[in-house]
Protein backbone atom coordinates (compact mmCIF):
# COMPACT_ATOMS: atom_id res chain seq x y z
CA UNK A 1 0.00 0.00 0.00
CA UNK A 2 0.95 3.63 -0.52
CA UNK A 3 0.84 6.30 1.88
CA UNK A 4 -0.49 9.82 1.27
CA UNK A 5 -1.15 12.35 3.56
CA UNK A 6 -2.36 16.28 3.54
CA UNK A 7 -1.00 19.12 5.86
CA UNK A 8 -2.96 22.26 6.30
CA UNK A 9 -1.32 25.80 8.06
CA UNK A 10 -3.92 27.46 8.99
CA UNK A 11 -6.22 26.28 6.41
CA UNK A 12 -4.27 26.56 4.10
CA UNK A 13 -3.28 23.19 1.76
CA UNK A 14 0.73 23.01 2.15
CA UNK A 15 0.91 19.17 1.16
CA UNK A 16 2.29 20.19 -2.52
CA UNK A 17 5.32 22.28 -0.96
CA UNK A 18 6.42 19.76 1.89
CA UNK A 19 5.67 15.86 -0.16
CA UNK A 20 8.94 15.87 -1.97
CA UNK A 21 11.08 17.32 0.91
CA UNK A 22 9.03 15.31 3.82
CA UNK A 23 11.80 13.28 5.84
CA UNK A 24 9.57 12.06 8.66
CA UNK A 25 6.38 12.70 10.12
CA UNK A 26 5.24 11.04 13.61
CA UNK A 27 1.87 11.35 15.67
CA UNK A 28 1.80 10.44 18.72
CA UNK A 29 -1.93 9.61 20.50
CA UNK A 30 -1.59 10.05 23.74
CA UNK A 31 -4.02 8.56 26.88
CA UNK A 32 -6.19 10.49 28.59
CA UNK A 33 -6.42 14.15 29.01
CA UNK A 34 -2.32 14.45 27.78
CA UNK A 35 -2.18 16.78 24.43
CA UNK A 36 -1.32 14.37 21.03
CA UNK A 37 2.00 15.32 19.47
CA UNK A 38 3.02 15.92 15.86
CA UNK A 39 6.19 16.52 14.55
CA UNK A 40 7.12 17.07 10.72
CA UNK A 41 10.72 17.16 9.15
CA UNK A 42 11.05 18.18 6.09
CA UNK A 43 14.61 18.92 4.00
CA UNK A 44 15.40 22.80 3.29
CA UNK A 45 18.83 22.32 1.61
CA UNK A 46 17.85 25.12 -0.69
CA UNK A 47 16.36 27.58 2.30
CA UNK A 48 12.92 28.25 0.43
CA UNK A 49 10.38 26.64 2.77
CA UNK A 50 9.00 29.21 5.69
CA UNK A 51 9.05 28.13 9.07
CA UNK A 52 5.67 27.75 10.27
CA UNK A 53 5.22 30.69 13.44
CA UNK A 54 4.54 29.62 16.60
CA UNK A 55 0.73 28.78 17.42
CA UNK A 56 0.15 28.05 13.56
CA UNK A 57 -2.60 25.18 13.29
CA UNK A 58 -1.57 22.31 11.49
CA UNK A 59 -4.52 20.15 10.36
CA UNK A 60 -3.12 16.54 9.23
CA UNK A 61 -4.68 13.96 7.52
CA UNK A 62 -3.11 10.56 6.91
CA UNK A 63 -3.99 7.39 5.19
CA UNK A 64 -3.14 5.46 2.06
CA UNK A 65 -3.60 5.72 -1.55
CA UNK A 66 -5.55 2.69 -1.79
CA UNK A 67 -7.87 3.17 1.27
CA UNK A 68 -8.02 7.27 1.40
CA UNK A 69 -7.36 9.47 4.36
CA UNK A 70 -9.03 10.09 7.71
CA UNK A 71 -8.31 13.54 9.65
CA UNK A 72 -5.75 12.71 12.33
CA UNK A 73 -6.51 15.84 14.04
CA UNK A 74 -5.43 19.51 14.75
CA UNK A 75 -2.13 20.66 15.91
CA UNK A 76 -0.24 23.85 17.67
CA UNK A 77 3.17 24.70 16.59
CA UNK A 78 4.53 24.86 19.64
CA UNK A 79 8.37 24.68 18.82
CA UNK A 80 9.47 25.48 14.86
CA UNK A 81 13.47 25.04 14.81
CA UNK A 82 15.96 24.85 11.83
CA UNK A 83 18.96 22.41 12.22
CA UNK A 84 21.63 21.24 9.86
CA UNK A 85 23.54 21.11 7.90
CA UNK A 86 22.23 19.72 5.45
CA UNK A 87 19.61 22.09 6.42
CA UNK A 88 16.19 20.74 7.62
CA UNK A 89 13.13 22.36 9.58
CA UNK A 90 11.55 20.14 12.27
CA UNK A 91 7.96 21.37 13.12
CA UNK A 92 6.89 19.83 16.71
CA UNK A 93 3.19 20.74 17.44
CA UNK A 94 1.04 19.69 20.25
CA UNK A 95 -2.93 18.33 19.64
CA UNK A 96 -5.44 22.14 19.89
CA UNK A 97 -7.66 22.47 22.72
CA UNK A 98 -10.53 22.96 21.11
CA UNK A 99 -12.81 22.84 23.95
CA UNK A 100 -11.43 26.55 24.29
CA UNK A 101 -13.45 27.29 20.96
CA UNK A 102 -16.51 25.34 21.95
CA UNK A 103 -16.74 27.32 25.42
CA UNK A 104 -19.79 30.37 25.40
Amino acid sequence: MRPQFRVFADDRDITSRIAERLIEMTITDEAGFQSDALTISVDDADGVLAVPRKGARLAVHLGYEETGLAYMGEFVVDEPELSGPPDKIVIRARGADLRQELKT
